[in-house]
C-alpha cells in the first residue's frame, strides 16, 4: 500500500446517461506525474507509468496519522475515510463522501490468514451506481477492492440506501467458506 503522492494528477473520463439504468461507462484515464522519481524502485519488466514508490516506511506513515493502524488511508482525494469493521478488524467496509452528491465504496481484507467472499446488495433508488448491485467479490489476504462510486442525480434524495453485506470467511487452514452474518452497511 503506497500513500497517494502529492505531485500526481489523474484525469478520468466517464460517460453517464440521463437514466440510471443506462449506467456509467469508464472511458479512459491519464496519470500525470514526474516518472523519473520512480526510477530507483521500478522493476525492469514493469512500465514506469504503472509504478509508485513509498518515500517512507509504512510504520512511519502510520505514526504521522496518514494511515489507520490497519493500513487503510485516513484520507484519499481530499475525503476522510469512514471505516466499518465487518469481521474481527480484518474485513473492513470503507466509504468516502465527496460533497453531498457522491461517495465511493470499497472493501478490504487487511489480514493475512483468511479469505472472504463478500456480496453487497441494496436499492439503487434515486442514485447512479458505477457498478450495479448485487456485487460479489472474493478478497484474498491483504487486498483492497473498489466496489462502486455512487452519485445522487436528484439533490434532495432522502431514500435510505439499505445496503447489506453478506459475508463468508475461509480461514488459512480450511478449504471451505463459513457463513458469517449479513450486516447493514448503509
Amino acid at each position: 500500500m503506497v500513500p497517494p503522492q502529492e505531485d500526481e494528477v489523474y484525469k478520468v473520463s466517464i460517460k453517464q446517461h440521463a437514466k440510471p439504468e443506462q449506467g456509467v461507462f469508464f472511458l479512459s484515464f491519464i496519470r500525470q506525474t514526474r516518472y523519473s522519481k520512480f526510477e530507483s524502485c521500478v522493476d525492469k519488466s514493469v512500465d514506469i507509468r504503472l509504478c509508485a514508490c513509498a518515500k517512507e516506511k509504512t510504520a512511519d506513515v502510520t505514526r504521522k496519522g496518514v494511515l489507520f493502524e490497519n493500513g487503510v488511508p485516513r484520507k484519499m482525494f481530499g475525503s476522510e475515510t469512514t471505516v466499518k469493521d465487518l469481521d474481527s478488524n480484518c474485513l473492513l467496509f470503507l466509504r468516502r463522501n465527496y460533497g453531498t452528491f457522491s461517495f465511493a465504496l470499497e472493501v478490504a481484507n487487511v489480514c493475512t490468514d483468511r479469505t472472504y467472499d463478500f456480496t453487497l446488495t441494496g436499492a439503487m433508488d434515486q442514485r447512479i451506481f458505477a457498478n450495479t448491485v448485487p456485487m460479489n467479490r472474493e478478497l484474498p489476504p491483504k487486498t483492497f477492492d473498489f466496489l462502486t462510486s455512487v452519485y445522487k442525480y436528484i439533490s434532495k434524495v432522502n431514500i435510505p440506501l439499505n445496503l447489506k453485506a453478506s459475508i463468508q470467511v475461509m480461514k488459512e487452514n480450511s478449504n471451505e467458506f463459513k457463513d458469517l452474518e449479513t450486516v447493514d452497511v448503509s
